[in-house]
């Protein structure tokens, strides 16, 4: 059985810029009616019209035959019908006759494979027992919807009415205008606020002709041109929430590596208060997990902070004293903390100095000699530590959103007796692994991710100043400005 979708996908459109390849939950919009035919039961083989070389160039590469409109066809005043027949004609003058055509828009990205199973099936084996020679879709109150018209090859040029035509309910909404996408997004968005089948990017393998032979839920990795124009995509897609999280009303506690300071800054210059509760920068000293716990237990659990040797010289902003670690320090940091909306850890290395008291130190000289002894602490270590940050926190303030990034600056040196590049790349993957291991398990609201490392590992050329550790002015306003769009109110 042969069966054909040809979808009309003309270039312009008045309401809607470029509609018919605008972004939907991340992907061109003609990208969804194409996934639909690769998701029904049926060997669907889809045809794309369109005057635009670009709209026929995303179909082509998402599987769809491109078939160039002529131009006296794609005015606003030609009938859709006369676009398909057009394309359908050309089809059975050139080709084997298909069994069936279907009509399939666009615009309608909410549309799935099962939707189109329903017509067909309605179509070929109708329940009444009766040859269907056209089905068309209608929405709940019946009423007749553009989604979808089916019919058999040889009715192509049928004029007047049938009794031999059937409908489907196909209650999907068509988009016309801004707040018609936005408007279908939030509705998908709201089945699964976690993540849907939606964000899952189903890519076909396909014969010449057009023929489906596997259908596959990947993601593809972007050749150059493709990540220049999708970093959004690409690099961040699910990570991000789905609205910003932080406005200039925020209390915000920002604490880790030194590439905390960078984050600081940033939300500075963007208007946050450093003062009452506003922005908080704790400390750029915590640059590894055990010594983040370790503050975080100090915190909670009234440890001593007589074996908090990593916390000496550590200081609060706007302060040029030294932290004194008395219970009334205690007591303000614990208040700032339950206080806060929003945190934003920058996780650094895996390389950890423990005292004799089994105590992480959080620096150590290269000259220092005493009884502490040296770890590359592991994956589930860090893993382990991660969870338990995340649970205190939680603790601490039950609503607060945790923001993690691995930090993109390298450390100065190592102590182990490996290369000092291979043991960074070792250290930061480390900790990128653990993260997106606990994301991945991790059931509960309110944690995400931002990639900051992988941005300035995979997107910026040359990022770092001459000593190849301090990231530029240029990298930094990327990674920040990026960080910025997604997790900052206007």
């Amino acid at each position: 059985m042969k069966i054909v979708a040809i979808i009309p996908a003309k270039g312009h459109s008045r309401r809607l810029p470029n509609k018919n390849i605008t972004s939907f939950m991340g992907k061109p919009m003609i990208y969804w009616a194409i996934k639909a035919c690769a998701d029904s039961k049926y060997e669907i083989e889809v045809w794309v019209s369109s005057d635009s070389d670009e709209v026929l160039e995303i179909a082509k590469e998402y599987g769809a035959i491109p078939y160039k409109r002529n131009p006296e066809l794609a005015k606003d005043n030609v009938c859709k019908q006369d676009v398909i027949k057009d394309v359908a004609s050309y089809i059975m003058a050139n080709h084997d006759i298909p069994d069936a055509f279907i009509s399939l828009q666009p615009n309608s990205p909410e549309v799935q494979g099962s939707d189109l199973d329903e017509g067909l099936d309605e179509l070929f084996y109708s329940v009444k027992g009766e040859a269907m020679y056209e089905i068309f879709s209608v929405d709940k109150n019946l009423h007749q919807n553009a989604v979808y018209r089916m019919f058999r090859s040889h009715y192509l040029n049928h004029k007047g009415y049938s009794i031999h035509a059937g409908v489907v309910i196909c209650n999907r909404d068509d988009i016309h205008t801004k707040y018609d996408l936005e408007e279908a997004e939030k509705r998908i968005r709201s089945l699964n606020p976690k993540k849907t089948k939606w964000e899952s990017i189903v890519r076909d393998e396909i014969k010449g002709d057009g023929t489906i032979l596997q259908k596959e839920s990947v993601k593809w990795f972007p050749d150059k041109n493709k990540m220049s124009n999708g970093i959004d995509e690409y690099m961040i897609g699910e990570w991000a929430p789905q609205n910003p999280i932080i406005n200039k009303d925020s209390n915000v506690i920002v604490f880790g590596d030194c590439y905390a300071q960078h984050t600081t800054k940033f939300l500075i210059d963007k208007g946050l208060n450093m003062s009452n509760n506003g922005l908080f920068f704790y400390s750029s000293q915590f640059v590894n997990t055990f010594s983040i716990l370790e503050q975080l237990e100090w915190i909670i659990k009234e440890s001593s902070s007589d074996d908090i040797e990593w916390f000496r010289g550590t200081s609060i902003r706007g302060s040029l004293k030294k932290t004194v670690l008395n219970n009334d320090t205690r007591n303000e940091v614990r208040k700032k903390f339950k206080s806060a909306d929003v945190f934003i850890l920058s996780l650094g290395l895996i390389e950890v100095w423990f005292n004799e008291k089994g105590k992480s130190l959080w620096r150590k000289s290269l000259k220092e000699e005493g009884n502490e002894r040296f770890e590359v602490s592991s994956f589930s270590d860090n893993k382990s530590n991660i969870k338990k940050i995340c649970e205190y926190l939680k603790h601490l303030s039950p609503f607060c959103k945790i923001i993690l990034q691995v930090s993109p600056i390298p450390f100065n040196a190592t102590f182990r007796e490996a290369p000092p590049l291979s043991a960074n790349s070792v250290s930061k993957n480390i900790l990128r692994g653990a993260v997106d291991e606990f994301l991945r398990e991790y059931q509960g609201e309110g944690v995400y991710y931002y990639p900051s490392y992988e941005l300035v590992t995979h997107c910026i050329k040359n990022p770092y100043e001459d000593d190849n550790r301090h990231l530029t002015q240029e990298a930094l306003n990327y990674v920040l400005e990026l960080f910025g769009k997604y997790y900052l109110e206007d």
